[in-house]
């Protein structure tokens, strides 16, 4: 799973703590604006995914994007916390399955 995301514009973005543009060597985390957020998830293999961006250069010659790759998902889950001798479960407890992403 891929996203990709036009950065042309990154220097100009809002800070999540000021919330103004910040330089990027201040190495401040940046909010992307609701217009450059991506909104499609690419499935497939990288080259894909690559040829995808070359596509989008070659139509957008004056743009710059970011290729993002899904490294791994998570999702809550329940486990048992506190279990009787008769194995009847009493408390549980949420926390974090990871898996790794599927193509």
């Amino acid at each position: 799973m891929f996203l990709i995301l036009d950065v042309t514009s990154r220097t100009a973005w809002p800070s999540i703590i000021h919330n103004k543009p910040i330089p990027p060597e201040s190495g401040n985390p940046v909010r992307i604006p609701d217009f450059r957020r991506p909104t499609v998830l690419q499935q497939g293999t990288i080259e894909q995914a690559r040829a995808e961006v070359e596509r989008l250069l070659r139509e957008f010659p004056s743009r710059k994007f970011a290729l993002f790759s899904c490294s791994a998902m998570a999702e809550l889950q329940e486990l048992p916390w506190a279990v009787t001798q008769g194995g009847d479960v009493v408390q549980t407890v949420k926390a974090p399955l990871w898996t790794e992403p599927s193509q």
